[in-house]
């Protein structure tokens, strides 16, 4: 067997994931008794697996057929727990009838590439249904050491359940609307550099009004599935949750990871209820101009008390640009006879430097990160760096596009908020 010095090795695992995939399948019938302190073959380990993962009563027997050598110092504990987890995961498709042993290839693609590190060098296969042998994108995945000998890594069933119950706790805490559990379990995969602990007991909030404003069909924990088991990575799904205009039925995935500080990290990728407030500019607690409303020339003197710094009409884009202290205002132009008499709606508002105007919830230029995330805490997006966050927002008259823009200091330099 492979050295267990590094924290993380590899065996034994079963995920879904959709590949298209050539098969030479293989009958569980042909199974047969071996005497325990022999070594078993690959095909042997895989129906041993198959047939505990049929039925969990089976699990001592075939826990007991596999020679300890290729058991890695697993406790039969652990295995009947990682059973349970993978018969999870192949239920609702039936009982497995077959499977054929996947090629390093599809193993590299199924494994996330983990075929050749210190996990070990991974072989698998596909399980398939019935007696026309349905194929459902399950799999079950196992190590081979430098003999190529088939084995069970303890490490890897190990941390691959402990990562599960981290997700699984995840949602317990999300069923009986416990903040402070919430919290304990998001407090380590955030930093803490970024995210003061209000900002995390604000993220775990607004996680809760997410899953009881949207999650159909009662506690988040009876209904989940398991779509990637790793011992790095667990991704569970909830079937059916509502987006926010309760428009369609979509799905929701929770992925659970080991970040590169080997702490355990929640990505949960919360949607950003719409705050129509951050398409407006508001003033000592007034709003003074929305994006997509439209206004006159005489209505801006009247809102910002005067006449703009500056004004510039471009004919050529039917645009008029105005310039007040601390503000940019773009305008489309319905009429327009001179600098002083037109009337626009307005497509651009960029707040900058030496600006009292604020939008939202209070967010103003020279605002730190991480009090955009206290007020905020969904606003980053992973897609993104982290100097700029944006948010796509219909207010009722546009959809707009809000950017937040930080400096090298991480504060806010300028926000710019455009209609579609």
């Amino acid at each position: 067997m492979r050295s267990k010095g590094l924290k993380f090795r590899s065996i034994a695992l079963l995920m879904t994931i959709s590949m298209t995939l050539s098969f030479v399948s293989c009958s569980l019938s042909s199974f047969r008794s071996k005497i325990i302190n022999d070594t078993i073959s690959k095909e042997e380990l895989v129906r041993l697996l198959i047939t505990a993962i049929n039925s969990n009563k089976n699990a001592a027997d075939c826990y007991a057929s596999i020679p300890e050598s290729q058991r890695d110092g697993l406790s039969y504990s652990y295995f009947i727990q990682y059973i349970d987890i993978l018969s999870d995961i192949s239920s609702p498709y039936g009982t497995v009838s077959y499977f054929r042993m996947l090629s390093d290839e599809e193993v590299y693609e199924i494994s996330e590439h983990m075929d050749d590190s210190y996990y070990g060098y991974i072989k698998g296969a596909e399980l398939l249904y019935g007696d026309d042998r349905t194929r459902n994108s399950v799999y079950v995945l196992f190590s081979e050491d430098e003999d190529g000998v088939a084995y069970l890594s303890e490490e890897w069933i190990t941390d691959s359940i402990n990562l599960y119950n981290y997700g699984k706790h995840y949602f317990e805490m999300i069923d009986i609307q416990n903040s402070d559990g919430l919290f304990t379990l998001l407090r380590p995969g955030l930093d803490p550099e970024v995210y003061t602990d209000k900002a995390v007991y604000a993220k775990a909030q607004n996680v809760l009004d997410y899953y009881d404003d949207c999650v159909i069909g009662g506690d988040v924990s009876q209904q989940f599935t398991v779509t990637t088991l790793l011992p790095e990575h667990v991704t569970m799904t909830v079937p059916e949750t509502l987006n926010y205009d309760n428009a369609r039925v979509v799905k929701h995935d929770v992925d659970i990871i080991i970040n590169d500080e080997e702490t355990y990290e929640i990505v949960d990728e919360i949607p950003i209820l719409p705050d129509r407030t951050l398409t407006s500019a508001s003033l000592d607690s007034r709003v003074l101009f929305t994006c997509g409303e439209t206004y006159t020339s005489e209505d801006m003197i009247e809102l910002m008390e005067g006449e703009p710094v500056r004004g510039t009409y471009y004919a050529d884009r039917n645009r008029f640009s105005v310039y007040y202290q601390g503000v940019i205002l773009v305008f489309e132009i319905d009429e327009y006879e001179d600098d002083s008499n037109w009337t626009g709606k307005i497509v651009t508002i960029k707040i900058q430097d030496e600006s009292h105007y604020v939008i939202g919830s209070g967010l103003y230029v020279g605002m730190s990160r991480s009090d955009i995330l206290e007020m905020y805490p969904y606003i980053d997006d992973p897609d993104l760096d982290e100097t700029e966050y944006e948010i796509t927002v219909d207010n009722g008259i546009e959809d707009c596009n809000v950017e937040i823009v930080l400096d090298n200091s991480f504060n806010i330099s300028y926000i710019r908020i455009t209609a579609d």
